[in-house]
């Protein structure tokens, strides 16, 4: 008798796990409020083609609304997406980058190149040579911290030269 309220404990714990995955987790992005150009990615869909399609939509959304080229300050030409994590052993996962910037001193650092295998996407948007007007903009995707894919999303250079 043990066993089978064992067993149906065991198969109720599962169901509950599959249902809480399919019902309640949806995959989020949450922007940065120290870094605008960073979002963290909360439950990523698993379908590859589906999230890189999210993650430019993203970009192309950001693109519309915020992101102006500034040509004294390349941070601030970039869009960085990484998985959201949360803290484990002696990190404290990409969310601290939420609500800190990084930290690359002390015993503690903290510092986004510490999470390499969370990097989804970098976009970055690049003058054009001998042309202040128009842009070459770059989407790279990561898998495991290695480059995988990329797409050119932007490309107003006439020769596909950059500065």
């Amino acid at each position: 008798m043990r066993r089978i309220y064992a067993f149906t404990f065991v198969v109720l714990m599962l169901l509950s796990g599959l249902i809480h995955k399919l019902f309640f987790e949806k995959m989020e992005f949450i922007q940065s409020k120290v870094y605008p150009n960073l979002y963290l990615v909360k439950y990523p869909i698993e379908d590859r083609d589906s999230l890189n399609k999210s993650i430019k939509n993203k970009v192309l959304q950001d693109m519309n609304n915020q992101f102006v080229w500034n040509k004294n300050n390349i941070e601030e030409n970039r869009i960085r997406f990484y998985v959201y994590t949360t803290a484990w052993g002696f990190s404290n996962g990409t969310k601290h980058f939420i609500e800190n910037k990084e930290d690359p001193g002390g015993f503690s650092s903290e510092e986004l190149d510490n999470y390499q295998e969370q990097k989804m996407a970098y976009f970055e948007l690049k003058q054009c040579k001998n042309d202040s007007l128009n842009y070459l903009g770059n989407l790279i995707y990561f898998k495991d911290g290695l480059e995988f894919n990329s797409e050119i999303l932007i490309d107003d250079c006439k020769e596909n030269h950059l500065n």
